[in-house]
Protein backbone atom coordinates (compact mmCIF):
# COMPACT_ATOMS: atom_id res chain seq x y z
CA UNK A 1 0.00 0.00 0.00
CA UNK A 2 2.85 2.37 0.81
CA UNK A 3 4.37 2.00 -2.65
CA UNK A 4 1.08 2.88 -4.35
CA UNK A 5 0.51 5.80 -2.01
CA UNK A 6 3.98 7.13 -2.84
CA UNK A 7 3.16 6.83 -6.54
CA UNK A 8 -0.07 8.72 -5.95
CA UNK A 9 1.79 11.45 -4.05
CA UNK A 10 4.22 11.73 -6.97
CA UNK A 11 1.36 12.14 -9.46
CA UNK A 12 -0.35 14.76 -7.31
CA UNK A 13 2.97 16.60 -6.86
CA UNK A 14 3.52 16.67 -10.65
CA UNK A 15 -0.03 17.96 -11.18
CA UNK A 16 0.47 20.71 -8.60
CA UNK A 17 3.82 21.68 -10.11
CA UNK A 18 2.28 21.84 -13.58
CA UNK A 19 -0.62 23.94 -12.31
CA UNK A 20 1.74 26.35 -10.57
CA UNK A 21 3.80 26.81 -13.75
CA UNK A 22 0.63 27.60 -15.73
CA UNK A 23 -1.08 29.87 -13.21
CA UNK A 24 0.13 33.44 -13.35
CA UNK A 25 -1.29 34.67 -10.05
CA UNK A 26 -0.92 31.58 -7.86
CA UNK A 27 2.41 31.00 -6.13
CA UNK A 28 1.59 28.06 -3.85
CA UNK A 29 -1.10 25.63 -2.77
CA UNK A 30 -1.93 26.15 0.90
CA UNK A 31 -4.54 23.44 1.38
CA UNK A 32 -5.90 20.40 -0.44
CA UNK A 33 -9.44 19.23 0.30
CA UNK A 34 -9.70 15.45 0.18
CA UNK A 35 -13.00 13.72 -0.57
CA UNK A 36 -14.13 10.34 -1.80
CA UNK A 37 -14.35 6.94 -0.18
CA UNK A 38 -10.58 6.50 -0.30
CA UNK A 39 -10.09 9.55 1.89
CA UNK A 40 -11.26 7.43 4.78
CA UNK A 41 -8.26 5.10 4.55
CA UNK A 42 -6.54 5.13 7.91
CA UNK A 43 -3.73 7.72 8.08
CA UNK A 44 -4.07 8.71 4.40
CA UNK A 45 -4.60 12.43 5.10
CA UNK A 46 -1.55 12.52 7.38
CA UNK A 47 0.56 10.58 4.89
CA UNK A 48 -0.45 12.93 2.05
CA UNK A 49 0.21 15.98 4.19
CA UNK A 50 3.70 14.74 4.96
CA UNK A 51 4.45 13.75 1.36
CA UNK A 52 3.02 16.86 -0.29
CA UNK A 53 4.12 19.25 2.47
CA UNK A 54 0.80 21.06 2.47
CA UNK A 55 -2.28 21.01 4.68
CA UNK A 56 -4.80 18.27 3.88
CA UNK A 57 -8.40 18.76 5.00
CA UNK A 58 -11.23 16.25 4.73
CA UNK A 59 -14.08 17.80 2.81
CA UNK A 60 -17.49 16.70 3.99
CA UNK A 61 -19.74 16.70 0.91
CA UNK A 62 -22.84 16.68 3.12
CA UNK A 63 -21.82 19.63 5.31
CA UNK A 64 -24.43 21.90 3.71
CA UNK A 65 -26.83 19.33 2.32
CA UNK A 66 -30.00 18.20 4.02
CA UNK A 67 -30.70 14.52 3.39
CA UNK A 68 -34.25 13.24 3.43
CA UNK A 69 -34.77 10.84 6.36
CA UNK A 70 -35.79 7.99 4.03
CA UNK A 71 -32.40 8.15 2.26
CA UNK A 72 -30.25 9.09 5.22
CA UNK A 73 -28.98 5.59 6.11
CA UNK A 74 -27.94 4.83 2.52
CA UNK A 75 -26.25 8.19 2.00
CA UNK A 76 -24.43 8.18 5.33
CA UNK A 77 -23.08 4.67 4.66
CA UNK A 78 -20.66 6.25 2.16
CA UNK A 79 -20.76 9.89 3.22
CA UNK A 80 -17.37 10.77 1.69
CA UNK A 81 -18.05 8.82 -1.51
CA UNK A 82 -21.14 10.79 -2.46
CA UNK A 83 -19.20 13.92 -3.54
CA UNK A 84 -19.28 13.15 -7.30
CA UNK A 85 -23.01 12.45 -7.28
CA UNK A 86 -23.71 15.64 -5.33
CA UNK A 87 -21.52 17.64 -7.67
CA UNK A 88 -23.38 16.32 -10.68
CA UNK A 89 -26.76 16.87 -9.06
CA UNK A 90 -25.93 20.43 -8.07
CA UNK A 91 -24.22 21.32 -11.33
CA UNK A 92 -27.36 22.73 -12.88
CA UNK A 93 -28.46 24.50 -9.70
CA UNK A 94 -25.52 26.83 -9.19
Amino acid sequence: MERETNRFIGEVRRSIDYYLTQATQVRSIRRIVLTGSGSMLRNLPNYLEKGLQTQIALGDPLARIEVHPSAEAAVLADRMGCAPALGLALGGVM
